[in-house]
């Protein structure tokens, strides 16, 4: 298999992760309410008890990792039309993945939002290596 179809086959992937990403994430937006209480303990723990915010953070881990791997894959296949894609894709979901911890652990809204950001960096970014040459 050539190097850009590897490539390609692993950006999908992520893609799809991405979008049921966005749709776990709207869901938990739109109709979980969130501890109140302070203990950043207990957030974590209510958090992680319902089910569509414990797949969120899965995949959320799931796709950061995935992210570092594409890096990687890209490096060793000296694919230099995915170097830039591949790290802006990687910061996007890093910024969610944060974004995301510190939503939980705080209930600031801007955490949120920039899970959305970071989000919209990454499908970006990879729409964009897809669409490279070389």
């Amino acid at each position: 298999m050539d190097t850009n179809k590897k490539l390609h086959y692993h950006t999908y992937g992520l893609l799809s992760f991405l979008a049921i990403q966005y749709a776990l994430g709207m869901y938990a937006n739109l109709f979980v309410e969130f501890s109140k209480s302070a203990d950043i303990h207990t957030r974590w723990i209510y958090a992680m008890g319902n089910p569509f915010v414990a797949l969120h953070v899965v995949i959320g881990t799931g796709l950061l990792l995935g992210a570092v791997a594409l890096v990687v894959r890209a490096a060793k296949l000296r694919a230099a039309a995915w170097k830039i894609p591949a790290y802006l894709g990687l910061v996007g979901i890093l910024l969610s993945w944060v974004g995301g911890e510190r939503f939980v652990s705080t209930q600031i809204d801007i955490f949120s939002y920039l899970m959305s950001l970071g989000f919209l960096l990454a499908v970006f970014a990879y729409c964009w290596g897809l669409t490279r040459k070389g």
